[in-house]
């Protein structure tokens, strides 16, 4: 088997004579998870044990003992450094779940230097993001002050309020159908800038094409992304309430605390795999379209 050096991946070679429907996303999705659970799980946990220790270690050195929640007390290089780490581990995922379905043989320290060099081009992508959603917001705000300047100057309370209240509310609607099809279609920027051998600004250029004619079906699996999150961010801070109501503060509850949290660690794999299917499905329909048009 070759080793893992960050190949580019293109439609044609990366997934030879696969198809994937978009009907079986999530049995793909949820097959490849189980089928690997093994290999997630030791990831998860070494990431995992590593993260907590960083976490806790200032808080350690500086109070003697553990806490529970130590992010009030982090110094700002250990939160860059956990935010950095983080940004190391799902680079990592995505790589680890296309070598596993490539069915290459997994060299962890290879998988390790490929996620280090993958770095900086998810840090560019991640700033031009945030500069992008930045600049729909301040349009929002801006567009927001010129509708509404005109009634600033009829003086007039009870136009202005409701002038402003049906004014915002369309502004509010406005915005987040902007950034909803800004989400949509800017999903696929972070698979293709960690599996390809490519920028930033390209990145954010192709997972639009990508989207393009898909956007529904994305939104769809989008949603559901969204509530697994939501239900493992659930469960990990309920079994942190639910200990400290029973118990309350002790060693037990600070045990649960610190462990809990690994729920929505494991379930990361789960929606690197999704966006990995995904980035699957929709470059096989644009191979199936390309070939459409040869023929």
């Amino acid at each position: 088997m070759d080793k893992i050096k960050g190949r580019p991946m293109s439609s044609t070679k990366t997934f030879p004579g696969k198809i994937i429907a978009k009907d079986n996303l999530w049995n793909h999705t949820f097959h490849f998870y189980f089928k690997a659970f093994n290999t997630f799980a030791i990831v998860s946990i070494v990431y995992y044990v590593g993260v907590t220790i960083i976490a806790q270690l200032p808080v350690v050195i500086m109070y003697g003992t553990l806490l529970a929640d130590p992010s009030d007390y982090y110094p700002g290089s250990v939160l860059f450094l956990l935010m950095f780490l983080h940004v190391i581990y799902n680079i990592y995922l995505m790589l680890l779940v296309r070598c596993i379905d490539l069915n290459e043989t997994i060299r962890y320290k290879d998988l390790f230097r490929t996620a280090i060099k993958k770095v900086p081009g998810v840090l560019a992508l991640i700033l031009l993001l945030a500069l992008i959603y930045l600049t729909l917001s301040l349009l929002s705000g801006l567009s927001f002050s010129i509708l509404m300047f005109p009634l600033v100057l009829t003086l007039s309370k009870s136009t202005y309020t409701a002038g402003a209240v049906v004014i915002g509310f369309v502004e509010l609607i406005l915005f987040l159908v902007a950034m909803t099809i800004l989400l949509v279609h800017l999903s696929l920027s972070f698979p293709v800038v960690v599996l390809e051998e490519t920028n930033a600004i390209h990145s954010i250029k192709r997972s639009w094409n990508l989207i393009r004619g898909g956007a529904w079906q994305v939104f769809g699996n989008g949603l559901v992304v969204c509530l697994i999150i939501s239900l493992a961010l659930i469960i990990s801070r309920g079994l942190i309430a639910v200990s400290r109501h029973l118990i309350g503060e002790g060693t037990f509850t600070t045990f649960i605390s610190l462990t809990s949290p690994f729920i929505s660690t494991i379930v990361l794999p789960l929606i690197s795999i999704i966006l990995y299917k995904i980035y699957q499905w929709r470059n096989s329909e644009g191979t199936l379209s390309s070939n459409k048009i040869a023929r």
